[in-house]
């Protein structure tokens, strides 16, 4: 089957967190959704983790999106959920204004996160198994063929956040998961 010809195959994969737009990324990038859930646990490794951060009321961050603050490169980490009012709200994260008390679920490396946790406008508190597992539904595998029009591109060029509303959150290669890939990473044949 084919299926099963798929999992005998080594595969590099590209593990997104978005599904809102992908929808036009099949056939036309030649992108394929792979039917395998991806655990939120699988995000973390001995040197990523999960952290949530609340933003405190009189926050430089306060009033301003993700987009202008450069979150992703001044911070070193990526927002996977913003809570808010009891609520996730896990798309279109970039283009969100931040708002006092929202609680970022934050990916980082570790010392980036420790560094997140000492700045004045931020507080950490205790993970919440629940929030950190709501993001299961947003996670996938997507497949990337040898034919695709991303082989080749650097994930800057690619730009699935701002074209698709997509995060890459790691890439796995070869069965070994390079989690929060550099924008300079180089999109391969057979990608996920």
């Amino acid at each position: 089957s084919i299926r099963r010809q798929r999992q005998m195959c080594i595969r590099d994969r590209l593990v997104v967190g978005k599904i809102d737009r992908l929808t036009g990324m099949i056939g036309k990038e030649h992108i394929e959704v792979e039917e395998e859930p991806l655990d939120v646990e699988k995000l973390i490794s001995e040197e990523i983790g999960i952290l949530e951060l609340s933003l405190l009321p009189k926050s430089e961050l306060v009033g301003r999106t993700l987009r202008e603050l450069d979150f992703r490169r001044r911070f070193n980490g990526i927002v996977l959920a913003i809570w808010r009012d009891g609520a996730p709200i896990r798309t279109d994260l970039d283009s969100l204004e931040l708002k006092p008390y929202d609680l970022l679920i934050v990916q980082g490396r570790h010392g980036d996160l420790e560094a997140l946790q000492d700045l004045p406008e931020l507080q950490a508190i205790p993970a919440e198994e629940e929030k950190i597992h709501s993001l299961d539904e947003r996670l996938m595998l997507v497949d990337l063929p040898p034919d695709s029009e991303l082989v080749g591109k650097t994930l800057a060029e690619s730009r699935p956040a701002e074209t698709y509303g997509l995060s890459v959150l790691g890439i796995i290669r070869e069965h070994v998961t390079h989690l929060m890939p550099e924008p300079e990473e180089r999109l391969k044949p057979d990608d996920i």
